[in-house]
């Protein structure tokens, strides 16, 4: 049997025709068709029917599926950590062209009840902005399930969102609950638990190419919206490791922590203990060594960590690299 190592996968690029754009392709060097709407690339995925397969080494046309089917304790780490047998978390890159819809993700419970699923947690990472780009993230003090609900049915919900306008470096959580919604104008990466469990509030009256408007889930989002205003508009950086390279931690929920490690030179790292970890380089490249061989990690890669790969070394001379992990 092949020893496990630093695993890339081909991603998979969805096209979304009403907001999707090519900054995926141009920017993060995605090989999407020319004058293709692309919104979303999906760089390590487990979901049933959008599975990712490794392209490097070995192991190179397997599925994650497949990794995790077979391979589990080598790959994941802790069996009790995978979400319904499948890897826990989906990683993304978002290219929004066009304002996304609104909308709100359940919660663990809710989702299981209604969809036979689970919730969606997740987080943005913002990598571009465009001038006067902005997000909706949660709902405006008084707002409440009847304001909401009246608010839809009228057409007029600006009133009752929050919006907030990003810089690159800045990184939000989405928890359950949060209505929410990607400007037009921002790319990001987002980071998630293996769910598409979405709920859609609102999409700006628009219908696609055949006068179709897409379908809006109005009595579910009600049903699951926090209507608590939130808290800050990013999330602060916790200082975790000092010196030329240094390792923040961003995020911790129960679902996963998002580090930023800061590269200027070499940083020797290991997935945490008897867990996974996926690297995102949001800026710059690097170099990861590992096994006496080295992959490059342009901007815009991803590559999974296997549990039972003990260390590895990250060397750049100026790179932003994501680091995430269940807790």
């Amino acid at each position: 049997m092949n020893q496990v190592y630093p695993l890339i996968f081909r991603p998979i690029l969805l096209e979304k025709p009403l907001w999707g754009g090519s900054r995926l392709a141009s920017l993060l060097h995605k090989d999407a068709a020319p004058n293709a709407k692309i919104g979303e690339s999906w760089e390590i995925s487990d979901y049933p029917g959008v599975e990712t397969s490794v392209v490097n080494g070995p192991l190179a046309g397997t599925s994650l599926r497949r990794l995790v089917e077979e391979r589990t304790a080598e790959i994941v780490g802790d069996e009790a950590i995978l979400q319904g047998g499948r890897f826990p978390l989906l990683v993304k890159y978002i290219d929004a062209k066009e304002t996304l819809s609104v909308q709100v993700h359940a919660g663990d419970d809710y989702a299981r009840a209604h969809e036979g699923s689970f919730g969606k947690k997740e987080a943005w990472y913002i990598i571009h902005v465009e001038p006067d780009a902005k997000l909706i993230r949660g709902v405006t003090p008084g707002t409440t399930r009847p304001t909401f609900g009246k608010a839809i049915e009228k057409g007029e919900l600006d009133p009752c969102l929050q919006t907030v306008e990003p810089k690159p470096g800045d990184v939000m959580m989405i928890p359950w609950g949060m209505v929410h919604s990607i400007g037009a104008g921002i790319v990001l990466a987002e980071i998630q638990q293996t769910s598409d469990v979405t709920y859609r509030v609102y999409d700006w009256n628009r219908v696609d190419e055949n006068g179709n408007s897409r379908e809006l889930h109005v009595d579910k989002a009600l049903d699951v919206i926090d209507y608590q205003p939130p808290v800050g508009d990013t999330c602060e950086r916790k200082l975790l490791q000092d010196g030329p390279s240094k390792r923040y931690e961003v995020v911790r929920c129960d679902k996963f922590v998002i580090e930023i490690l800061e590269l200027d030179g070499a940083l020797d790292d290991a997935p945490p203990e008897n867990r996974f970890a996926i690297l995102n380089v949001v800026q710059g490249s690097a170099v990861l060594e590992a096994r006496d061989g080295e992959t490059a990690l342009p901007f815009g890669s991803s590559v999974l960590i296997p549990a039972a790969l003990t260390g590895y070394t990250l060397r750049a001379d100026d790179a932003t690299v994501l680091r995430s992990y269940v807790p």
